[in-house]
């Protein structure tokens, strides 16, 4: 018992030593910056997570990204290594990710990078309390996405994985908006019969 308590003590030593390295050290933090953004380098990125294989060594790696999200979300290279966290690193392990995305859903949905990073996290999602989350920021941010040519594709496409019932204040605030949204020159016809495709799949079921 001893030496399990006396093993936690040094990995969280450890992570704090890692953790003072990353955020004092500028190069650290420009050369993760850089590197991702770079077509060759954002493939040495994602490499690199495959061999993580010490809890230090995924802490460093985390810590790196998580300074440096705003960034590599939206960047045409650096996204491959967001979308690669995504795919392979359990939700439970990568909770800084789940939780700058839920909190920016918005921002994010408005850059095409961003959006590709959203769909995978969208169709990965398997953790019915992060789903619950992301679907409860979507409602608070939902004018300013609708609003978006590419937040709202988002949108529909969270009703079509998470489903009609949990994503029904999409088809409700469309519905209760109907008009100025059919004026608006953002809202095109096709995403409207989309909507009324939804809302006809409610009133079916039993």
């Amino acid at each position: 018992k001893n030496e399990t308590n006396e093993e936690t003590i040094e990995y969280f030593e450890k992570q704090k030593i890692c953790y003072e390295i990353i955020i004092t050290n500028d190069d650290i933090q420009w050369f993760i910056k850089e590197i991702s953004s770079n077509k060759y380098g954002t493939y040495s990125i994602q490499s690199l997570l495959k061999v993580l294989s010490s809890p230090e060594e995924r802490f460093f790696f985390d810590k790196l990204i998580e300074l440096n999200l705003p960034h590599m979300l939206i960047n045409k290279n650096a996204h491959h290594v967001i979308i690669e966290i995504i795919i392979t690193v359990p939700e439970e392990k990568r909770a800084f990710l789940n939780n700058y995305i839920i909190a920016n859903v918005d921002k994010i949905s408005t850059y095409e990078q961003g959006c590709l990073c959203l769909k995978k996290f969208i169709v990965n999602n398997r953790n019915l309390f992060i789903r619950q989350r992301f679907i409860l920021s979507l409602r608070e941010k939902f004018y300013t996405m609708i609003m978006n040519k590419l937040s709202k594709s988002i949108l529909i496409l969270s009703m079509v994985i998470y489903g009609v019932n949990d994503c029904h204040f999409i088809i409700e605030e469309v519905t209760k908006n109907f008009i100025p949204f059919v004026g608006s020159s953002v809202i095109s016809e096709n995403f409207i019969e989309k909507i009324v495709d939804f809302d006809k799949i409610i009133v079916a079921m039993p």
